[in-house]
């Protein structure tokens, strides 16, 4: 089973938008794991409303590049 882990940044519109996401995801089969915990696809849903935010999304993006290399790594949301 493939493995994918979700972060959200940003207002409730986009946890509502995530948790569309997440379910989509979940039909097809997909086994959804903790942020940081090795996945295949790491799935930042991102806001950039302020210079902040925008700055947690590139960290978010960039720890998840850490955390292991060889995944993919999605940019969802405003910062996309």
């Amino acid at each position: 089973m493939s493995r994918i882990a979700f972060y959200v940044l940003g207002c409730k519109l986009n946890q509502y938008e995530l948790r569309a996401i997440q379910e989509a995801f979940g039909s097809r089969g997909w086994e959804t794991v903790p942020f940081g915990e090795r996945a295949e696809v790491y799935l930042v849903h991102t806001c950039a409303v302020t210079g902040r935010s925008a700055r947690q999304c590139r960290q978010m993006l960039m720890r998840a590049r850490r955390f292991s290399p060889d995944a993919l790594v999605v940019a969802t949301g405003c910062y996309a």
